[in-house]
């Protein structure tokens, strides 16, 4: 006798749980997850923020601060540019794990020196908290990013439906 619609539907939908479950365990999701990571240090390295806007200008004093330790500057900025790449530590330590179907974003935490070589009493997430109280917000996809992950997310799930 021929299995009822609902059974056959049913089934299909209890492999592509399991399949989606096999693929969020898998190494592919994790290099999804490390896009995100590096779509965020990229786009903060070139000076915007995750509305994809230019961030506000330097103050003077900060600019003649890192003008006098430019020496300690990452190679990622100079002096004048506004990129919340100081020494670069923030930016550097973010990181991304994959918890079941859910990509965890965060920092790691311990910052060594700071621009004048002092040790850092501050955390990585201390600073970014700091960054976005400034009106730099930048920890978060652009629109078009949040396409392109999409994009990349569905055709990774693809690949994989197909090869198993």
């Amino acid at each position: 006798m021929a299995k009822k619609p609902e059974e056959v539907l049913e089934g299909i939908s209890k492999k592509l749980l399991g399949l989606v479950k096999s693929y969020t365990k898998s190494k592919k999701f994790e290099q999804v997850a490390k896009y995100v990571d590096n779509a965020i240090r990229v786009r903060t390295r070139l000076g915007k923020g995750d509305d994809n806007k230019k961030f506000k200008e330097l103050k003077a004093s900060t600019k003649k601060k890192r003008k006098r330790y430019e020496k300690n500057l990452s190679e990622f900025t100079r002096p004048d540019k506004s990129n919340l790449t100081a020494t670069g530590q923030m930016l550097d330590s973010i990181k991304s794990k994959t918890d079941g179907s859910k990509i965890i974003m965060g920092f790691k935490e311990k910052r060594t020196n700071e621009l004048d070589g002092t040790p850092s009493k501050l955390t990585n997430s201390d600073v970014a908290i700091f960054s976005e109280q400034l009106g730099r917000l930048f920890f978060g996809l652009t629109p078009l990013q949040r396409k392109e992950f999409t994009r990349r997310l569905k055709a990774e799930l693809l690949a994989f439906f197909r090869n198993n």
